[in-house]
């Protein structure tokens, strides 16, 4: 289930994947995932955001946390 998407300056989709504690960047270009951050390094995330500076901030409840 994704429970929340954003999209990134390069025309990709951010995707909360937060049933699976993961995280996911889909290239619209090319309709294939790009990134994928695992389960052992994020759980119950949500809101992922690009920053200017082109980094990914992503709020994790689990540990109260923000991944940067």
């Amino acid at each position: 289930m994704i429970n929340v998407f954003s999209e990134t300056k390069d025309d990709s989709m951010l995707m909360s994947l937060r049933t699976t504690s993961s995280m996911i960047a889909v290239s619209k270009a090319i309709d294939e995932v790009v990134w994928y951050v695992e389960p052992n390094i994020i759980t119950q995330q949500h809101t992922p955001i690009e920053l200017e500076n082109g980094n990914t901030l992503i709020c994790e409840t689990a540990f109260g946390g923000l991944l940067k």
